[in-house]
């Protein structure tokens, strides 16, 4: 699939075969686009504010928690720029991503713990900005995480956690991201033999 945004408008190529399959009118010109490529077949589109949405590139929901609910593994929850002070709970779920428009342009800032993936496999965070103002930044519970060009700048507590259940092992993969600077802990904090694999 590829996607070109240009004057609020959207041009998607399913077939990455230089036609335009269909157009959106999403956004206004000098906004920032969802980043990546779009097949919204396979994705729940969070938009801050929106009202009244099913999801839809064209009428977006306005809480990530929204996209997420009943969401079937292999969803793509695409958050356009914008601020999200909700917190973001990710309770046994599987093969989900959540997809931002740049870490300068979609900010989670939700109070406590900003993300909490618990006992998920296969969960994505690609192109965004966790920042809690009062607790942790990304919390992995026995899960297997995913963090792509995020940065997790000047959190509360610790930038990045991850720590074992009872019944599952915590693991991270780490490419492209910034997880240092965190107010009162660690930028990356693994407990109880956590596994994590940075790339750069």
């Amino acid at each position: 699939d590829n996607a070109v945004f240009r004057d609020g408008v959207w041009f998607l190529d399913y077939g990455n075969d230089s036609s335009v399959n269909r157009v959106y009118n999403y956004g206004g010109a000098g906004d920032r686009p969802l980043f990546g490529p779009v097949n919204p077949a396979s994705s729940r589109f969070v938009r801050a504010g929106a009202v009244g949405g099913n999801g839809t590139q064209a009428l977006p929901y306005g809480t990530i928690a929204a996209a997420q609910s009943g969401a079937p593994s292999g969803t793509i929850i695409r958050i356009a720029a914008g601020n999200y002070p909700e917190a973001v709970v990710v309770f046994r779920l599987q093969n989900l991503t959540y997809l931002g428009a740049g870490v300068k342009a979609t900010h989670l800032k939700g109070s406590g713990d900003a993300v909490a993936v618990f006992e998920s496999q296969n969960i994505t965070l690609r192109n965004l900005h966790v920042k809690s103002p009062n607790g942790r930044g990304i919390v992995n519970q026995g899960s297997s995480v995913t963090l792509d060009r995020i940065t997790t700048l000047k959190n509360f507590s610790h930038n990045v956690l991850g720590v074992n259940t009872g019944a599952s092992t915590a693991t991270f993969l780490i490419d492209s991201s910034n997880l240092n600077t965190s107010r009162m802990g660690n930028g990356l904090r693994l407990e109880g033999g956590v596994a994590a694999t940075v790339r750069r």
